[in-house]
């Protein structure tokens, strides 16, 4: 074969070859390619007026932080309420980018079909609205700060993300369940917008009598007015809530404005109050035994799951969790599926990404 055949020959075969390789990457998207990467296209007609809205809040990739997501996903998503559900998560950019890893590969929630009720995850990227955000968070806190040695930044700044979720979600959420991570959802959502959620218009938050932001209720139309609130409390009350608990943060903010305008915040049932924060529980002497979550209080400092450490682990009602911890998302999805009744409309999980500027 002459050199002009023999480098026709090659040409063709390289040419089959990229032609080959682009078929395989085909239908493969790249979130860090594209500021505003939504897919699936959304499916309005599957929101109703009931639709139920839960908020999760990740900032940085670190792997025992997103186990912990993971396990409170599947604890949500399976304890769900049947109907419409949005699980909205605010993001920062390495939490993002590990996100669709997790949902997409590891998850496979779009392979997730003929479930019972319309489920959309919402990932968005906030990393562009951060500086803003540190700027009202320091400015705000400015003398509190002066009464505590602990960092603003304790627990990262996605503990804020809570406080900010007006800025991100879209305006028609009303109500939305607001979930820490190392939280585990034991009994049926139903019941927090069936039960908990307040009605009243100027309840701007509900949470616990133990006043535990890791698991409230949040109305993101309010949120604006937490901040007014706060800049209304007087010195000394500062100074007091941080002597019983001397870090200054989201749930600083939340306290200060339970403690000056109690009648603006709700109280959740003790079934969705359980904290390790406060002890193995054994309320009245064990005999309250209802749970409707588990939360397992992680901390800012350890970069360690809370179920690779957590002694509470060995309690048999606080080791309950492990059978979310265990359980293969391939199990999840079963479960779920199992849950659709013979002759009802089943629907896939739809999963977007998308960039907040």
């Amino acid at each position: 074969m002459d050199n002009k055949k023999r480098i026709l020959f090659l040409s063709i075969i390289c040419v089959f070859i990229s032609l080959r390789l682009l078929r395989s990457l085909r239908g493969i998207s790249f979130p860090e390619l594209s500021e505003n990467l939504i897919y699936p296209v959304e499916n309005n007609n599957n929101r109703t007026s009931t639709t139920r809205h839960v908020l999760f809040g990740l900032s940085g990739n670190h792997t025992g932080f997103l186990a912990e997501f993971e396990v409170a996903l599947k604890s949500v998503l399976l304890n769900g309420p049947r109907d419409s559900m949005d699980i909205h998560i605010m993001a920062d950019e390495d939490a993002f980018e590990a996100l669709y890893f997790i949902l997409h590969t590891k998850a496979n929630l779009v392979n997730w079909v003929k479930i019972p009720w319309p489920i959309h995850i919402k990932v968005y990227n906030i990393q562009n609205l951060e500086e803003g955000w540190k700027h009202i968070i320091e400015s705000r806190f400015a003398v509190a700060t002066n009464f505590t040695s602990f960092s603003l930044y304790r627990h990262t700044i996605g503990a804020y993300y809570r406080i900010f979720a007006n800025e991100v979600l879209p305006p028609y959420v009303d109500n939305v369940l607001y979930i820490d991570t190392d939280v585990v959802i034991l009994g049926s959502l139903e019941d927090i917008w069936q039960q908990q959620a307040a009605t009243d218009e100027d309840i701007l938050f509900s949470w616990g009598a133990r006043m535990c932001s890791g698991f409230m209720i949040l109305r993101p139309k309010h949120e604006t007015e937490l901040w007014e609130l706060y800049s209304q409390a007087p010195e000394p009350l500062l100074k007091k809530i941080i002597r019983g608990r001397p870090v200054v943060d989201d749930q600083f903010l939340l306290t200060v404005v339970q403690k000056e305008f109690p009648q603006r915040v709700g109280i959740i049932s003790p079934e969705w109050d359980i904290s390790a924060a406060d002890g193995s529980w054994k309320r009245d002497g064990g005999k309250q035994m209802q749970a409707g979550m588990l939360h397992f209080n992680g901390g800012g400092e350890s970069k360690v799951a809370y179920f690779e450490e957590h002694t509470f682990l060995k309690d048999p009602i606080w080791g309950l969790v492990k059978y979310y911890v265990n359980m293969p998302w391939s199990w999840a999805n079963f479960l779920l599926t199992s849950k659709l009744k013979s002759g009802e409309q089943s629907y896939s999980v739809q999963v977007s990404f998308e960039t907040r500027t």
